[in-house]
């Protein structure tokens, strides 16, 4: 199937982007790490320690920033519904942030920096974060359905 003309301009547009080629450069995993970089240097929104939920987190430039952001003290939880290469630190869970399932880390499909997910990686345990990522889920998770996603 041939491109379209659209598609070969964003290709092309794409191939000779700075941010592109810096971001490879660097060892980022997108082009996307610029943009919180420049937003947390802005509103210092990561800090040591802090709870980070990044939804839709293929393909982890976000989640590569965050983790350096909020060090060993905080947690970084990527939720993706596509495979998600892993990140040292970062813990990852594989499916629909607005099933229980997924939220309780019960169906097999996290892990914790690329290794078997022991325990529970859950953002939603009691001995997990604590709170603030819990309703960042809850918020966006039911402000895209018309019925509550976590009680």
């Amino acid at each position: 199937m041939a491109r379209s003309k659209t598609s070969n301009a964003w290709l092309r547009e794409h191939v000779n982007d700075h941010y592109v080629h810096l971001a490879k450069a660097e060892g980022w995993r997108s082009r996307a790490a610029f943009k919180l970089i420049e937003i947390d240097d802005k509103d210092r929104l990561l800090k040591p320690g802090e709870v980070v939920v990044d939804l839709g987190a293929t393909p982890g430039g976000w989640s590569q920033v965050a983790i350096k952001r909020v060090g060993d003290s905080g947690r970084v939880f990527a939720l993706d519904l596509l495979d998600f290469h892993p990140i040292p630190g970062v813990e990852f869970l594989q499916g629909d942030f607005r099933e229980q399932a997924v939220l309780d880390g019960t169906d097999g499909t996290s892990n914790r920096g690329g290794g078997a997910g022991g325990g529970s990686n859950s953002p939603t345990t009691e001995s997990g974060t604590g709170g603030s990522g819990v309703v960042i889920i809850r918020y966006v998770a039911q402000t895209q359905t018309d019925t509550p996603v976590v009680e």
